[in-house]
């Protein structure tokens, strides 16, 4: 069959529609609950199984049955807000909380139940499920960072316990993974045999590394990414030893830098009409993912620890003069190196928050850090051509405007910053670093400053009555041509 990435509920779909030999009879009356298992089990959001969730979207969005209607109630999810990071974060979540618990049958109930009140009670029983589940990862969680607090680990992660949830440790592994950047091994023991769930990190293919230490393990299935395995308890240190040693000889490449599809300069994109319009690429996942967006140079006003376990960051930043509310999961301020007051960068995907009714943009944040305006200042300093793709997004959008103000607010015996440090140590606190500093090679650049060697550090300010047209600078020109 053409396409070999449909999820196993995919599979039945198609094995129904061909025994029943009515394709469209057969969406109509499942390609909801099949977008649902599509979704949760991450398959690539492309071809086929893209057609099948944008299908399902709009049948869970008008569902009859009883089941969905009250899961996205008690999920706090209005049915004309139903995306496939619905599915994500707030329907599969429950329902797969059922089955790491043991409770399977009360989601299978829940889907085929036919009775409102049988489907209410149901969906709050799998939200109790979901908030326990919640609260043993957590446990599991913490308990795995205090073994790893006095360690920096450099191989594979291998951890175990007999006080672990079976059920939850796969999703405490891929937070492990995450965090460290490891490929991760949680087991459960039990007696004399251990039972683990394992992540990958990276390119690093575990199904591999397993099979090559296999010697060591009572039996092991799975893919590249994820796996299980069972282990003598005895020999859970050499396993641990023989994992470390493959990882050595067969490291994955280096994971890419954090790569962000728009730096936003622009704060109109960033309003509700402007985030709701990234709604014509749904559905969002796997293959798909949302856009990765990022700010620079904003202002940390805020960094709160939310969540019933402080385990979320919940920021307050301002730029362009507006506020803007995130949240970055699974992270902490002081993990992160950063407090109220400074100057950030943050990648993020936006989303519409309605909360209680009250609809606002919510930036979702992948990765935050301080902003160091210093390598982009130094291209931009140089004059080099080359600097022009990085540096056009700090490019003003009315230069006399920006130009004026920063000109009248260097007085008449400014003098150029020696170094690229006491350049941005001069520049004031309404504009950023970069927007300062091309400002001067303008002014540089149209005679404005003048130095003896030509170039911008240690210029002085030329005063003159002459007026000057920024806008036909080679510049300006060169910027814009960018962008």
């Amino acid at each position: 069959y053409k396409n070999k990435n449909l999820a196993g509920v995919g599979v039945v779909l198609k094995l129904v529609c061909a025994c029943e030999n009515n394709t469209t009879e057969i969406l109509n009356r499942f390609v909801d609950l099949a977008a649902i298992g599509t979704v949760a089990d991450v398959v690539p959001l492309t071809g086929e199984n893209r057609a099948i969730v944008r299908l399902g979207l709009d049948a869970i969005k008008n569902s009859n049955r009883p089941g969905i209607k009250a899961l996205l109630q008690k999920s706090n999810v209005t049915s004309s807000m139903v995306t496939a990071s619905t599915i994500s974060f707030r329907l599969a979540p429950r329902l797969n909380a059922a089955g790491r618990l043991g409770k399977t049958d009360t989601a299978v109930r829940l889907l085929l139940s036919n009775d409102e009140k049988e489907s209410e009670a149901l969906a709050i029983e799998l939200c109790d499920l979901n908030i326990k589940r919640q609260a043993i990862e957590n446990e599991i969680w913490e308990n795995a960072l205090k073994a790893l607090e006095n360690s920096t680990p450099d191989s594979p992660i291998v951890l175990s316990s007999d006080s672990w949830h079976q059920g939850v440790i796969g999703i405490a592994a891929s937070r492990l993974a995450e965090r460290f950047s490891l490929p991760t091994v949680m087991i459960c023991i039990n007696g004399d045999v251990g039972k683990g769930s394992c992540r990958s990190y990276g390119d690093f293919n575990l199904f591999d590394a397993l099979t090559a230490c296999s010697d060591h393990l009572l039996g092991f299935g799975g893919h590249a990414l994820a796996a299980g395995l069972n282990v003598q308890a005895d020999k859970l240190d050499d396993f641990r030893e023989a994992l470390s040693e493959y990882y050595r000889t067969h490291k994955p490449s280096a994971s890419p830098a954090l790569k962000c599809d728009l730096l936003i300069r622009d704060p109109s994109l960033l309003s509700e009409e402007g985030v709701r319009s990234l709604d014509l690429l749904e559905p969002y996942g796997n293959s798909n993912p949302k856009p990765l967006m990022c700010i620079s140079g904003a202002k940390l006003i805020s960094a709160d620890a939310v969540g019933d376990n402080r385990q979320h960051l919940k920021m307050k930043v301002s730029l362009f003069g507006k506020i803007y509310y995130a949240i970055f999961f699974s992270h902490k301020a002081a993990d992160l190196g950063i407090a109220a007051g400074d100057f950030v960068d943050v990648a993020f995907t936006p989303q519409i928050n309605d909360f209680r009714g009250e609809i606002s943009v919510q930036l979702v944040v992948s990765a935050v850090r301080k902003h160091d305006p210093t390598t982009l200042c130094e291209m931009i300093l140089s004059g080099s051509d080359d600097a022009h793709w990085a540096t056009a997004p700090y490019c003003p959008a009315n230069t006399r405007e920006l130009c004026g103000k920063v000109w009248r607010y260097l007085g008449k015996s400014f003098v150029v910053g020696s170094t690229t440090e006491k350049i941005i140590s001069q520049c004031p606190s309404w504009i950023q670093p970069e927007e300062f500093c091309l400002c001067l090679m303008l002014f540089l650049e149209t005679g404005l400053l003048k130095s003896d060697n030509g170039c911008i550090y240690n210029a002085r300010l030329i005063k003159t009555k002459d007026k000057v047209n920024l806008d036909e600078s080679h510049l300006i020109r060169a910027l814009r041509a960018q962008l």
